[in-house]
């Protein structure tokens, strides 16, 4: 990283953060309802510029104008209501958590646990519901973000919700034990989905006929997914030993094929998706150090695989110049957030710091790219100026973690 750089201002910080939620809610709503380039990741964004403003009182002043937040919240739920109760087949719904059902689901989720409104929270029951009709179809992807991992994480962070344990009426004690048969349910697909895969031993996650390694798309989301599954279940029901021996071993496959796969060159994790660029690294979430570290940081403490892994990410994140994007799936916002997500084996002045010399960077991206940042996506080519992955809302985000103080919130379940 440039040493020349100096680490942008806390108050520059929020004050960009209120130019991005001004922008997004002078814009139409996107098409997608969802959660990586829609109106629910969207939402998840204003909703804590509406709180860090109003309830917190961490910020000075109010990052968003407070009507037009309230009319786009009123538009963002009732748009929510609509998709929930499409009289669709199972069939013909998006479960997956970055455009479907699963990853609204965590919108609500975060929102109930970060940045409480009894408005929002009051879906949660609705997606919840529907939720307990999910089943894996015969085809199905297993990775984080399109794929059956994601359901698992979902369905785990479903579990560990405060507000459905404390309650403990009759009708959340069956939603509860419903879900965690689901739970199960999805894994024991995900080791039959090991089974099948073409001679590998671990995951064709995204029916390519070959693994692919990271976060959202790759082995290392799958084995964290897994393990998170597993302990949520462990604390509601037994789990027979020999079923709790196979999750584990599972687990530890797809941490050591990241291990294996790591490239010492790049000092970092190559794309293995079918691409026009084979073998580069995308230093990213769905690919790369960054999301490898958020999906390993829970376990590092008591999987030896994970803490390995994690410490290998460490250094790639520290070692590396940002990559030229500036998005949170595969941009410079994704190693910012890291460094912004409170992780207890960092100095945290030094990764505030680090986190503000990137946010510099992506701010004079903007600058000399005629006011806008460096938003491709990293497939399609396509620019998505608004969403929480792939656009502005996922910057803002961590703009406001870095000028507030409070740690970055848990994103990617």
């Amino acid at each position: 990283m440039k040493s020349d750089i100096m680490a942008v201002t806390k108050e520059i910080s929020l004050s960009e953060v209120s130019c991005i939620a001004a922008r997004i809610l002078s814009s139409e709503a996107p098409a997608s309802s969802g959660y990586s380039n829609g109106e629910a990741g969207i939402l998840l964004f204003l909703t804590a510029c509406h709180y860090s403003s109003t309830e917190k009182g961490c910020v000075t002043g109010s990052l968003i104008d407070e009507g037009s937040y309230q009319r786009r919240k009123e538009e963002s739920i009732l748009r929510m209501k609509k998709y929930i109760l499409m009289d669709l087949p199972d069939s013909e719904i998006s479960w997956s958590l970055a455009d479907g059902l699963f990853g609204i689901l965590h919108v609500l989720l975060l929102i109930d646990r970060l940045y409480p409104d009894p408005e929002i929270s009051a879906l949660l029951p609705l997606f919840m519901e529907r939720a307990c009709d999910y089943i894996p179809g015969d085809k199905v992807y297993c990775d984080v973000y399109l794929g059956i991992a994601g359901v698992i994480s979902v369905l785990a962070e479903c579990l560990a919700h405060s507000q459905y344990q404390r309650n403990g009426s009759s009708s959340d004690r069956q939603l509860l034990m419903t879900l965690s048969c689901i739970l199960e349910g999805c894994l024991d697909r995900i080791l039959e989905l090991k089974d099948r895969s073409s001679g590998s031993g671990i995951w064709d996650t995204l029916l390519t006929e070959h693994p692919v390694s990271g976060y959202g798309h790759g082995m290392a989301g799958i084995g964290s997914a897994i393990l998170k599954g597993l302990k949520v279940l462990l604390s509601i029901r037994s789990v027979s030993a020999q079923k709790q021996r196979l999750l584990q071993e599972a687990a530890d496959s797809a941490f050591a094929f990241e291990l294996r796969t790591f490239s010492k060159s790049l000092n970092e994790w190559p794309d293995l998706r079918p691409s026009k660029n084979p073998g580069k690294s995308l230093g990213g979430i769905c690919s790369g150090a960054p999301g490898i570290t958020f999906g390993t940081l829970p376990f590092a403490d008591h999987n030896i695989g994970a803490e390995e892994l994690y410490t290998v990410a460490c250094r790639s994140l520290i070692g590396n110049h940002p990559v030229k994007r500036d998005h949170l799936c595969c941009g410079k916002a994704s190693a910012a957030a890291f460094f912004l997500s409170d992780p207890p084996r960092f100095n945290s002045e030094d990764a505030v710091m680090r986190a503000g010399h990137i946010l510099s960077l992506m701010l004079l991206d903007k600058e000399e790219n005629n006011g806008s940042y460096i938003l491709p996506d990293p497939v399609t080519g396509t620019s998505d100026t608004l969403s929480l992955f792939y656009g502005s809302a996922g910057i803002g985000m961590t703009l406001l973690a870095y000028g507030t103080g409070i740690p970055f919130p848990g994103l990617f379940p």
